[in-house]
């Protein structure tokens, strides 16, 4: 349920004031979860980054508060004494500024949640303190099986390393049991096919996952308390970007020799008489000029030739004949120039761990190679082996480029700043940001015997 953002001590509307502190973190977590989706769907800057930051410090927080105070979730704030209403309205006050994208209210975010944790009892160290969770994101292999990802928690776990209060982390229907637990910091190995969840090929997608913490509240170590953090986890696209491999052809200027229909010339026998032989090239062609010719198959008696025009788009000879004929054939060298031709093959659906060669056709060379990254940078690579993209690589090979999408496990290993320094201004940036637990539930199971202690403990 999510409620408009209002102070809930002195001055606040009754319907507020009136409202169990439960539902009032509830809302306010609601509106916060709310607007980091959306956050984490819109385009990269700096600006956002801060507002993203600290809207994943105030989830959390929500959490914290809600852990603290759950003894009086079902009270108003009129009924708790007026640190606690004041802090729930602290925290109000926050999470409007997140919502609101209140850039410079929300750059004094770390002092204004110390001053909130100052207040609440979080220095009894019986209570679990959810501070960090890595990797915000990760890929997921094409080839493989199964991806391995490692999610690490951090905060504050005092239970979690006995049996009885062995922490886990459910995702779907899977339950996955911890792969080391101490008081400080959970891990567990997640295997996610790269079928499930159905990955998007150019767009970031996230599946929610299940923080189970258990503690006990007291020295009666019977059995724990159970909280619940919800997470949401970034799935990078199924592919690093999209390719475009342009090649050119350069200009090309093709020749061939014409020859003309032959001509029959009959002799004229008491005076000298002349006619014109004109040709032109072919469509689309031209005459080189100086390789035009006239060619006698046959001669005989007294004839002449003489060239009258020799231009590129024709050649025109004159004949003379008195006593004497033949047969004649005109021929020249005609040439097409072809332009320059630039062709674009695109490759969209490269997956993460697997490649695909660039080969240029007949008389093409590759000139570049486009990529235009899952997080919204845009690369230009020359046609040669380049190794610097924390992505692709790019190796060349007699003339061909074979483009290497990098194996999964590598970039689930990358640190997510220095990625992002990397690869440019992009939307890696939001998935730094986009895990975050969306809601939290604390269930106390019946006590059959509050005296009894629990021995294991």
């Amino acid at each position: 349920m999510s409620l408009s953002l209002q102070p809930t001590v002195q001055g606040a509307t009754p319907a507020i004031t009136l409202n169990p502190i439960r539902m009032i973190l509830d809302g306010a977590l609601d509106d916060i979860s709310k607007s980091m989706e959306k956050m984490t769907r819109e385009v990269h800057n700096a600006s956002l980054d801060v507002i993203l930051k600290a809207a994943e410090q105030a989830a959390r927080l929500v959490e914290s508060l809600k852990v603290a105070y759950k003894d009086c979730l079902d009270k108003t704030c009129k009924e708790v004494d007026n640190v606690i209403a004041k802090n729930i309205d602290r925290m109000t006050d926050l999470a409007r500024d997140v919502v609101d994208r209140n850039e410079k209210a929300l750059l004094e975010v770390t002092s204004r949640i110390e001053d909130i944790v100052r207040l609440a009892p979080f220095s009894n160290w019986r209570l679990p303190l959810l501070s960090g969770m890595t990797p915000r994101f990760f890929a997921v292999d094409s080839h493989e099986s199964a991806t391995a990802i490692r999610l690490r928690f951090t905060g504050n776990f005092a239970f979690a390393d006995r049996e009885a209060c062995k922490p886990e982390f459910r995702l779907g229907t899977r339950t996955y049991a911890p792969d080391s637990n101490t008081t400080k910091e959970l891990q567990f190995v997640l295997n996610i096919s790269k079928d499930d969840p159905q990955l998007n090929m150019h767009s970031y997608s996230l599946i929610k996952g299940v923080l189970i913490v258990k503690w006990y509240e007291g020295a009666v170590q019977w059995n724990p308390t159970i909280s619940e953090y919800r997470t949401l986890l970034g799935v990078l696209p199924a592919s690093p970007g999209k390719i475009t491999v342009v090649y050119t052809k350069a200009e090309e200027i093709i020749k061939r020799t014409y020859k003309s229909d032959v001509v029959r010339v009959d002799a004229r026998p008491h005076h000298w008489e002349h006619l014109k032989m004109l040709r032109e090239p072919s469509p689309g062609w031209q005459v080189v000029l100086g390789t035009k010719r006239l060619d006698w198959l046959e001669q005989y008696g007294q004839t002449s030739t003489d060239l009258d025009i020799d231009a590129p788009d024709r050649v025109q000879y004159d004949i003379g004949r008195k006593d004497g004929g033949g047969k004649i054939q005109l021929v020249f060298t005609e040439c097409q120039t072809i332009a320059a031709q630039t062709r674009k093959e695109p490759k969209e659906d490269l997956r993460w761990g697997s490649s695909w060669i660039a080969e240029p056709k007949e008389k093409e060379v590759i000139s570049k190679i486009l990529f235009e990254t899952f997080n919204g940078d845009f690369q230009e690579f020359q046609p040669r082996t380049d190794l610097t993209n924390p992505f692709i690589e790019l190796r060349e090979f007699n003339g061909t480029i074979q483009i290497k999408a990098i194996k999964a496990d590598k970039i689930n290993e990358m640190d997510v700043r220095s990625l992002w320094k990397k690869a440019g201004s992009g939307g890696l940036g939001l998935l730094d940001n986009s895990s975050f637990s969306t809601d939290l539930k604390d269930k106390s199971t019946d006590k059959k015997d509050d005296k009894k202690e629990d021995k294991s403990a």
